[in-house]
């Protein structure tokens, strides 16, 4: 049996442990509500008490002049990269090589129109040289070569025609058997013939001559556009400008697009 039974409750509640009980209860209440309180305090603190702190190193300060940014002078994707972090180069020395599709495309067009020039300037040169026409690389002159002769055959046949008549009529006019004003006729139209063959001659000649010329003029012009592009691809390989130490290149991986817009702070250099 539990002795508490034994002892009234009123005189329980009376006894030193239940005192000492309540105490305590109370003194855990109090402590929690000192703890929260002090709690906030501390926040509500923290917005406007300030600690100074002081940080002291060693370092070597350079003035920006002593620093050079690499940049790209044409738009490209990087190709190469042979640099690494805190690497130490000379200068001139290669760093980065880029690849432009848009420069490789006017490279290819502007040799295909090369290519196309050279061959109308052969042909040209085979035609003003007497050369048949099986001699020709291109199907434009082979026709032109064609055409040509077409024209020379109408005239030759015309100008045969015109001097069988000439001759027959010259035997007449001789025998006195036509007036000397119909004879005349037959020479006018002899000497027509004959201009007329030689005309188309050097007409054509000339157009060919006229159109070798153009062509030759175009290739030079092919050619300074190609030298000026082989210029500009110098620029896709991209060189330290002064020796120094590389900083701040990683990231900077093939097939990454370099873009002239683009500050290529990845490419910082500074110098010794």
């Amino acid at each position: 049996m539990d002795d508490r039974s034994l002892v009234p409750a009123e005189l329980i509640e009376s006894t030193s442990d239940v005192f000492y009980t309540n105490i305590s209860n109370k003194r855990s209440v109090l402590i929690s509500l000192i703890f929260c309180l002090l709690g906030i305090t501390l926040i509500l603190a923290s917005y406007y008490i300030s600690i100074p702190i002081s940080i002291q190193s060693s370092a070597l300060i350079r003035p920006s002049s002593e620093i050079s940014l690499i940049r790209p002078l044409l738009n490209g994707r990087l190709k190469t990269s042979v640099v690494k972090e805190n690497q130490i180069i000379e200068k001139g020395e290669i760093l980065y090589t880029l690849e432009s599709d848009l420069q490789q495309e006017r490279e290819k067009l502007l040799l295909l129109k090369k290519q196309d020039v050279e061959f109308f300037i052969l042909d040209l040169k085979n035609l003003l040289g007497n050369t048949v026409a099986k001699d020709f690389t291109t199907s434009l002159y082979r026709q032109s070569y064609f055409n040509y002769k077409q024209k020379i055959t109408e005239a030759t046949t015309r100008l045969k025609k015109v001097q069988a008549d000439y001759n027959r009529n010259s035997k007449l006019h001789r025998e006195k058997v036509i007036a000397d004003v119909e004879f005349e006729n037959f020479q006018f139209e002899l000497d027509k013939a004959k201009n007329d063959l030689e005309l188309v001659k050097q007409s054509q000649l000339s157009q060919w001559q006229s159109e070798l010329r153009t062509y030759e003029r175009e290739l030079q012009e092919l050619e300074g556009q190609l030298a000026q592009l082989a210029k500009e691809n110098e620029n896709l390989v991209i060189k330290a400008p002064v020796s120094g130490t590389l900083q701040n290149v990683a990231g900077v991986t093939p097939a990454v697009w370099c873009l002239l817009t683009r500050s290529w702070r990845k490419f910082r250099q500074i110098l010794r």
